[in-house]
């Protein structure tokens, strides 16, 4: 059929061409975005491994020279599981352990032989530490495993995380780094001239001193003395912990406060400043950290809170009146509930779940558990700064961690609490107000700040 001149419209096969350069023209589109996205997500997850593994590598040369060692057995570094891609940092050096360590140490080593898992942004990463032991000589900057030189310990952090942009959906990154091997050489000063001395008569001997008893312990002084009240509280009194009740692992830590053991102490990196005070109970292993701990008596930590007085119908309940949110028990899938953009109201000031909280967003108000509280989201704030002394996180949870803070640059304003279990500082460049109380704490992030006062 022939169209008439004055005819409009287009033909079947007018139409047919359009359609299909139009697809043409969106599949091309599409595949552009979809892989824009893609690779947005892989930038990204990349950018974050390079933060993890600047963290572990910051743990590494916080310990310094053999401390980086410790713990690590022979059995567990030589069945260490060896990341793709980190031969290449090995291949010219040779294995070294601590051979004080007892077999199966590794796993909780200062740098463990186990992977370590760091959660962020909805990614698990793993931390691997390797150390070796390589010799570099005078005429080259090379550092290999001939064994003549200058002894050197080669530690390597290396990340991997699941990428499908990377082959066979796992990538890795890698940073490097020289430690001494040896103690510091001690260089002799230049000597001094003095005219000689006239002879002077021989002095009398001197009694020989008495030894001196042992100092018992002191006790504990009260908030008040500490002069910033209390900044880390580890709780635990009885029962073997594993390094210590109270464990820090930390380079460029800053603590205003009271820090107090009613066990364990370890203390290992450097740039650790503790003002005006650290106490143990039972014995202290520290390395880098000043000032030097004193021993004190058990005592109990002031200015508790109670997980069952936030409860429906509880005191703390009751005095949070209209601000208090309680999430119902059939919102926890799995026994976890997702603290969330737009999940509690905002006018909450107490927050209470009867399960465990993955935390993914700014808490405002006093976020309440009975289960565990898993932080691993970076930049996030908790807590208000114009009134932090009612704000924070508190755990009933009794697991090792109750309260996990895995995410850098983490602003906490209120008291972080888990007397039953425990709570583990794991991220870098955080600030930490009102203190940290917790059965067992570990730290072991970099450039953290923790004050004992809320202000």
């Amino acid at each position: 059929m022939r169209r008439s001149i004055d005819q409009g419209g287009f033909t079947l096969v007018e139409v047919v061409i359009a359609i299909a350069l139009v697809s043409s023209v969106l599949t091309a589109t599409t595949v552009f975005f979809v892989r824009s996205l893609a690779l947005g997500h892989h930038y990204a997850g990349r950018e974050d491994a390079v933060r993890v593994a600047t963290s572990a590598l910051e743990v590494a040369t916080g310990l310094g020279g053999e401390a980086v060692l410790t713990r690590r057995d022979r059995v567990s570094v030589a069945g260490q599981a060896r990341v793709p891609g980190v031969e290449q940092y090995l291949a010219d050096a040779v294995a070294v352990w601590d051979p004080g360590a007892a077999t199966g140490d590794g796993a909780t080593a200062s740098l463990p032989t186990a992977p370590v898992g760091v959660p962020l942004n909805g990614i698990t990463y793993r931390q691997n530490w390797y150390v070796v032991k390589c010799w570099r000589s005078a005429d080259t900057s090379a550092c290999a495993g001939g064994g003549s030189g200058v002894a050197f310990l080669r530690v390597v952090v290396a990340v991997e995380w699941p990428d499908r942009e990377c082959p066979s959906g796992a990538c890795a990154y890698f940073l490097a780094t020289l430690l001494n091997a040896g103690e510091d050489p001690v260089f002799p000063t230049a000597p001094t001239y003095s005219p000689s001395p006239s002879p002077s008569p021989s002095p009398s001997p001197s009694p020989s001193p008495s030894p001196s008893p042992s100092p018992s312990p002191s006790p504990s002084p009260s908030p008040s003395a500490t002069g910033g009240g209390t900044a880390i509280w580890a709780n635990r009194s009885s029962g073997y912990t594993n390094p210590a009740a109270l464990w820090i692992a930390s380079s460029t830590l800053t603590v205003t406060g009271l820090v107090h053991t009613n066990a364990d102490l370890r203390i290992e990196g450097s740039g650790v400043t503790v003002s005006p005070r650290i106490e143990y109970v039972t014995s202290q292993s520290v390395i880098g950290a000043a000032p030097v701990p004193v021993r004190v008596s058990p005592s109990a930590p002031t200015g508790v809170r109670v997980v069952a007085d936030y409860a429906p119908g509880g005191a703390g309940a009751i005095a949070a009146g209209a601000g208090y949110s309680a999430v119902p028990a059939s919102a926890c899938a799995s026994g976890t509930w997702t603290y969330a953009a737009g999940s509690v109201p905002p006018a909450a000031t107490v927050v209470y779940v009867p399960c465990s909280v993955n935390v993914t967003t700014d808490v405002a108000p006093l976020l309440v558990a009975t289960g565990t509280i898993t932080v691993a989201t970076a930049k996030v704030t908790i807590g208000s700064a114009s009134r932090p002394a009612t704000t924070g996180l508190l755990s009933g949870s009794a697991a090792t961690p109750a309260i996990s803070i895995s995410g850098s640059y983490a602003t906490v304003h209120g008291a972080v609490q888990a007397l039953a279990g425990g709570v583990w500082l794991l991220g870098s460049y955080s600030v930490f107000a009102c203190g940290i109380i917790g059965d067992t704490v570990q730290v072991r992030g970099a450039d953290l700040t923790i004050t004992g006062t809320c202000s």
